[in-house]
């Protein structure tokens, strides 16, 4: 692997897609728009910020003589080949990221020897604008484009994971992402962090026993569990801060034993009630994963204000899971970066750190007035999100023949302060 500092913005684009297309088995000739190029095209589109693909296409024409023709595009935006092309490069790319990113010290799970080894996703739904010649319901409404993505919160890189909703169709998320979540390589150890809508008893208990799948969501308040007994752990280990009670439960129609934790935010005495599959030495790890879950909001923020992914590139559900592979993979490419500027040149994000390090002293502050303290996690290193400015210096430099190297000063400018 190369200095990251003797490549440009694009050649690292084309580097990192070279690596991950080695996996791709679905890809075939196509002498008008090859795959790599076709996923390569898709990529700087969601990184650039541009109102159409009409829009994209003339800018690359008259800027950079690209020749690729809308009917060209529109055709394999609608192709289901290029579809399972796209859903097994942004898999790929997320794999190779992934170990690229260890080789940069990247684990924001690795002070829990409980997580080692095993991956921890978060689970939710977005949805972005219809587009605009989108067929409608039998009501004649338009149906945003719906889709699960899903996060890896020990390195912040994301995947697209089921199409919900579009084109006058409606699903629930949860049979969505459980027919996406079936298929036989999915089954790795797991950890799924999800939302309560994404509740099945009987489905999560046979996951767990059948595949090693383990599931943490909230409780539900119509739920009646079955108390088997209250479960031992330390008070006194921070990661347990908040915990209240730890029960082995059962629920009607479950098969064996599930887990509720209690917890009483130390800064705000709000209570919650979780519930897992798996019964953790330490409870209070439940809980703060379930709190980490909230990172997939920040990543749903970056894609619709920091990329302006607000509507749907093309109609029909291979358009949608085509643009869902391509954001996501476009925003795993500036996870990729950030953290190589980071282990190759010591460059991070500092003025997000410094803003919530401002934003945890208030926060401890008006917590002592209140005489109540701030979860002793919070203290500890956490993700950031992409910034504006760093994700606007890429686009900026999307392009350029000059080097990451030469264009080390730039991104110091924007990492170190706000405008």
């Amino acid at each position: 692997m190369t200095k990251v500092t003797d490549a440009s913005i694009g050649e690292l684009i084309d580097s990192t897609l070279d690596l991950a297309f080695d996996y791709v088995r679905s890809g075939r000739s196509c002498p008008g728009l090859s795959d790599r190029d076709f996923a390569r095209l898709g990529i700087c589109r969601a990184l650039s910020n541009h109102d159409s693909g009409r829009d994209w296409l003339q800018f690359m024409h008259e800027s950079w003589d690209d020749d690729t023709a809308r009917s060209t595009l529109s055709d394999a935006m609608r192709s289901p080949r290029r579809r399972q092309m796209l859903q097994e490069a942004q898999d790929a790319l997320f794999t190779v990221a992934g170990r690229q990113m260890a080789a940069a010290g990247v684990d924001w799970l690795e002070d829990f020897p409980e997580l080692e080894r095993v991956q921890v996703l978060a689970a939710d739904g977005h949805v972005i604008e219809h587009a605009s010649h989108a067929a409608k319901d039998a009501k004649g409404r338009n149906v945003p484009v719906g889709t699960v993505y899903a996060l890896d919160l020990r390195t912040g890189l994301s995947r697209a994971a089921a199409h919900v909703c579009g084109d006058g169709r409606r699903r629930h998320e949860l049979r969505s992402f459980r027919d996406w979540l079936k298929a036989a390589d999915r089954y790795v150890p797991t950890i799924w962090v999800l939302d309560r809508a994404y509740h099945d008893k009987v489905f999560w208990s046979r996951m767990l026993q059948d595949n090693g799948v383990v599931m943490i969501t909230r409780m539900k308040e119509n739920m009646r569990p079955q108390r088997c007994g209250q479960v031992s752990f330390d008070p006194a280990d921070p990661v347990n801060a908040g915990v209240t009670a730890h029960w082995q439960i059962g629920l009607e129609g479950a098969y064996g034993c599930m887990f509720q934790v209690d917890y009483c935010d130390p800064e705000s005495g709000e209570k919650f009630s979780f519930l897992t599959t798996i019964d953790f030495p330490r409870p209070g790890l439940v809980a703060w994963l379930y709190f980490l879950r909230w990172r997939i909001e920040k990543l749903y923020d970056t894609f619709k204000n920091r990329l302006n992914e607000k509507k749907a590139w093309a109609v029909g559900e291979e358009g949608a899971e085509a643009q869902a592979c391509l954001v996501a993979m476009a925003y795993n490419l500036l996870r990729l970066l950030e953290a190589r500027l980071a282990a190759e040149c010591g460059l991070a994000d500092t003025k997000v750190t410094r803003k919530y390090q401002k934003s945890l002293q208030r926060r401890e502050q008006n917590a002592r007035a209140n005489d109540r303290a701030i979860h002793p996690l919070l203290r500890w290193p956490r993700m950031p999100q992409l910034s504006a400015q760093f994700i606007r210096t890429v686009r900026n430099h999307l392009f350029s023949p000059k080097t990451i190297g030469a264009l080390l000063a730039v991104f110091m400018a924007a990492m170190t302060a706000y405008l």
